[in-house]
């Protein structure tokens, strides 16, 4: 592990404790850097979790007011949902059994100010802005991203084309991940978190009046509509 990473990790652990003290929701956590290309230019081997804020949690079909100087973009992703903790060193088939079933989701991000280097980007959970989930459907519904799976649209055009490099298929294995890089770190996945488990297409920049959608099929769709704070 660089210590880069380990910099901004102890950075966003830090911020997270001090979010939670200061009343933050408690929301789960969120992969950062899934795409395969970013992680080589950044000397990793694999993603790695930030966590999601509770209190930028948006409803579905509602709207995400942004900043004048506010740089945004959304990703379409699979959310899980824990319906229990998760131990150290479960087995899959453990973790399995803690999943109580997965919704399409919007990861909401800025890229003001953002700085690319690795400490940063783990620092501010890949500048992470918000998220948005849709219904809760069981996990076997989860349709295999790629074929135009999903469906990501701004208004009635094209906002991102899938990609199956970017989410892993096999889901169980993902969370597992993230249970081994938390419990050395003083962190688990407990009951009644999200996970949001990466981004299946490049980022869409949005603008204000934008409505942007992921339709994932059988588990559902999700949307936003982009507001400019005035």
């Amino acid at each position: 592990m660089s210590d880069a990473l380990e910099r901004g990790i102890a950075r966003q652990h830090a911020e997270l404790a001090r979010r939670l003290t200061a009343g933050m929701p408690r929301a789960g956590w969120k992969i950062c850097i899934n795409d395969l290309r970013m992680q080589k230019r950044l000397g990793l081997t694999s993603s790695f979790p930030g966590f999601l804020n509770g209190a930028l949690q948006l409803d579905d079909g509602g709207e995400w007011v942004v900043g004048e100087t506010s740089v945004p973009a959304v990703e379409p992703e699979i959310a899980l949902r824990f319906g229990r903790a998760i131990a150290p060193g479960a087995d899959h088939r453990a973790i399995r059994a803690a999943i109580a079933g997965a919704a399409p989701a919007l990861e909401l991000v800025d890229w003001k100010d953002a700085k690319l280097d690795l400490e940063s980007l783990a620092a501010s959970s890949s500048f992470h802005a918000g998220f948005v989930v849709g219904s809760l459907a069981p996990l076997e519904t989860v349709p295999a991203i790629g074929d135009g799976c999903p469906r990501f649209v701004k208004g009635d055009e094209i906002a991102g084309i899938p990609d199956p490099s970017l989410v892993p298929s096999d889901l169980v294995g993902l969370v597992a991940s993230v249970v081994a890089f938390l419990a050395p770190r003083g962190h688990a996945i407990a009951a009644g978190d999200w996970l949001i488990c990466g981004a299946c297409t490049n980022p869409a920049r949005v603008e204000a009046g934008d409505l942007v959608t992921a339709d994932f099929g059988s588990p559902g769709a999700v949307s936003i509509r982009v507001r400019r704070n005035s």
